[in-house]
């Protein structure tokens, strides 16, 4: 008799746990009043769009600044990364990421590279201190 109050005492138990977590849904969404409208869709996310060049923030003349992006020319020792124009002097140092110091003939339109230097009084073009050439790009 002890023996069948038990398995009765565990199956009730057990029955009980089942029955509040089946009760306790509170991930429902569905509306209690039976005529309520459904939830409204939410709204498509908008279309992905191109980033645009990259262009330096502007910054006053002499302040350190920088730009990365592709060179899209190389002209003597101008070069024109995104819609900046960067001089290139005897003084700015190119490595190649990860590799060290090379030369400027190795540097190629199409490159990506990452110039830091000083804006000039126009704004316009950027004295480069350092170019590092990103290879994984």
């Amino acid at each position: 008799m002890k023996s069948l109050l038990r398995h009765t005492g565990r199956a009730l138990a057990l029955g009980a746990v089942l029955f509040a977590g089946a009760c306790g849904d509170d991930n429902n969404t569905t509306p209690s009043t039976p005529n309520a409208p459904p939830p409204a869709a939410p709204a498509p996310a908008p279309a992905e769009t191109p980033a645009a060049a990259p262009t330096p923030a502007a910054a006053p003349a002499g302040n350190v600044t920088g730009v990365q992006g592709k060179v899209r020319a190389i002209d003597g020792t101008n070069l024109r990364v995104g819609d900046v124009d960067v001089d290139v002097t005897e003084a700015t140092e190119l490595v190649r990421e990860f590799q060290g110091a090379v030369p400027f003939t190795e540097l190629q339109v199409g490159d990506f590279v990452r110039v830091r230097g000083t804006m000039s009084g126009d704004g316009e073009t950027i004295t480069a201190i350092r170019i590092t050439i990103i290879t994984d790009k």
